[in-house]
């Protein structure tokens, strides 16, 4: 945060600026001139030139909008020192040029090749040798397509040697433990298989890469021989560390699956700072750097809503995200607002955000163990549920099993009124055959026809309600919900796969020499019947009761075997899909009137 004061342009009327055996900033005493003319002449502007106005704050930060500025002091030394260190402490700026009194221009910066640079040091700085006793006047340009920023100082060259040995341990501990945590995240991929652990890997590297691209430290070892990248390596750093941080976010939340509108929101944000990256070569750094600093502002927002969101839909894992989140968002909003001149600079917007960023990593990672043990216990749920689903289908029907396990009111006594389609079908001649084989080969035909048979009432979507030793009840409609049609022609269907089904097995049992061939009896019916429970609370048994029941169960008594007998309410629905023999009336058992059926030959069904 920069205060101006109105300062004549033709005469220095600032006392100088003392040096200090500990270092002084120079915003404190010194001139500024933001956004000057093209073309001024140092010199001139040495001897007091130009439109300059006061400066009173511990640090210039002009923010992203102005690119040039020029700023004046002079030095007074009361100390024995010689050599000091004229230091700027923020890295990414693209040329800075000093003039010292007379002196040759020094220079330094990010597009400053390396062999021209004033120092050979991460952050800009020059050397000032000022006598003891004298003062000297330093006039400083700098151009920047990013954030004007100048923290500026005059160290002696002992401290500034100190404060880059700090700054480098700082930097370097920094990107290590990020790059550690984010190891360690990585490593366990192979074994839980979550995005989330890729995505806080990438973020945690790429945010300790960030803090120590922004220092100058890390594009200083490696990236000094290549000035341009050097120069963006901070802000495309931190870009795709937004990316990262917002895709682990979204992954860690689940919030495609729980919030989809703020899914498609995160998606928006992502697409303006890849949009930012893609604006670089196109329409130049400073544009964008200002979207990139927009998007970037929104990050915090879009974090915290996300975070506040799962907290209040429950989601436990999602309390210790926002516990781990929260200072980070809150150290790096200060950092941004910082760099843009928005808050002064102080301890907790120097190191706060580094800082913050390494104990949101660490609380991440709490949260990410907390969700491993959620996503642990529900696998663990899951697997016993699916045993359970597994040992239940061998004595229930699968869609009554999962009907059971998920509702806590499917084991009520309830009935309703359903339409339904009901088969029933029966083994003829297998009772003489189980007075007349050995029980073990009794047992395997039965067994082998009761799988094949349950094989293709599961693949017409039937429930197998009841299995009376070779017979069998099916339903269609019920307990899950089917158009009448579709009922009816999957039954008709079913029952054509059954008699083709048994006719392989009498195949197969004649080559092994158990039996002779036996054949099948079916009847099918569709009407308005009562479903559900019936029973007491010590046992219950699903099934369907009413007169359309006893309708089918009939129609399989009156039909002969090898033959498919159906009511008129099945030929109605089925009649254009079948070769039916004609209606005809025939009297059913305990049934009063005629009843209007027709017979179908199942061998006169084409496969």
């Amino acid at each position: 945060m920069i205060w101006l004061l109105p300062l004549a342009t033709t005469a220095l009327a600032l006392d100088p600026l003392l040096l200090d055996e500990g270092g002084v900033a120079v915003a404190t005493q010194a001139e500024l001139w933001p956004s000057p003319p093209r073309g001024q002449d140092p010199a001139s502007l040495l001897q007091g030139e130009g439109d300059f106005r006061q400066v009173q704050t511990q640090e210039i930060a002009l923010g992203p909008l102005i690119d040039e500025v020029w700023v004046r002091f002079t030095v007074e030394n009361p100390t024995p020192e010689r050599l000091w260190v004229l230091e700027v402490d923020y890295a990414p700026l693209d040329e800075l040029t000093v003039w010292i009194d007379g002196e040759p221009p020094l220079r330094a910066g990010d597009l400053v090749p390396p062999a021209e640079r004033a120092l050979d040091t991460p952050r800009p700085a020059f050397p000032l040798y000022v006598d003891p006793g004298s003062t000297r006047t330093v006039l400083l340009h700098a151009r920047n397509t990013g954030t004007m920023r100048l923290p500026i100082a005059v160290l002696p060259q002992a401290v500034h040697a100190a404060n880059q040995t700090r700054a480098m341990a700082f930097s370097g501990g920094l990107l290590a433990v990020s790059l550690v945590m984010g190891l360690y995240q990585l490593l366990l991929f192979p074994y839980v298989r979550d995005r989330s652990l890729l995505y806080y890997a990438v973020f945690a590297g790429l945010g300790g890469a960030t803090f120590a691209a922004m220092s100058g430290d890390a594009t200083w070892l490696f990236l000094s021989r290549w000035p341009v990248l050097a120069h963006v390596a901070p802000n495309s750093l931190s870009i795709v560390a937004s990316v990262a941080g917002l895709l682990f976010t979204a992954s860690f939340l689940e919030i495609r699956q729980r919030q989809p509108r703020l899914y498609l929101g995160y998606w928006g944000l992502i697409a303006g700072l890849v949009l930012s990256l893609v604006l670089w070569p196109i329409a130049g750094y400073r544009a964008a750097n200002l979207v990139s600093t927009f998007m970037q502002f929104l990050f915090v927002p879009a974090i915290l809503w996300g975070s506040l969101w799962g907290v209040v839909q429950g989601f436990a894992p999602a309390r210790t995200f926002l516990a781990a989140w929260a200072p980070f968002l809150v150290g790096f909003a200060a950092f941004l607002a910082k760099q843009d001149g928005l808050l002064p600079a102080t301890a907790l917007t120097e190191v706060g955000a580094p800082l913050s960023f390494l104990l949101g990593l660490t609380l991440l990672s709490t949260a990410l163990g907390q969700r491993f043990r959620a996503i642990r216990d529900e696998l663990h749920q899951a697997r016993a549920m699916a045993e359970a689903t597994r040992r239940l289908t061998a004595y229930f029907p699968e869609p009554l099993v999962r009907r059971v396990l998920s509702s806590p009111h499917a084991v009520e006594p309830r009935t309703e009124r359903v339409q339904a389609t009901i088969l029933f079908s029966d083994l003829q001649g297998f009772t003489t055959l189980s007075d007349q084989r050995p029980a073990e080969v009794v047992d395997t035909v039965l067994n082998e026809y009761l799988a094949a048979m349950t094989a293709v009432i599961d693949a017409n979507h039937g429930t197998l309600d009841k299995v009376m030793g070779d017979g069998l009840m099916v339903l269609l409609g019920a307990p899950e919900a089917m158009a009448v049609e579709e009922q009816a022609h999957r039954a008709v269907r079913m029952a054509v796969q059954m008699h083709q089904r048994l006719a392989q097995l009498n195949s197969d049992w004649s080559a092994r020499g158990l039996i002779e061939p036996l054949s099948l009896r079916i009847g099918i019916h569709t009407d308005l019947v009562t479903i559900g429970n019936f029973g007491s609370s010590q046992l219950m048994s699903y099934t369907a009761i009413g007169r359309g029941v006893n309708l089918a169960s009939r129609l399989e008594g009156q039909a002969t075997p090898g033959r498919i007998l159906v009511s008129e309410r099945v030929y109605g629905l089925t009649h254009t899909a079948y070769p039916y023999a004609p209606l005809h009336p025939e009297s059913l058992r305990g049934l009063e009137g005629d009843q209007q059926v027709a017979e179908l030959d199942p061998g006169a069904v084409s496969a």
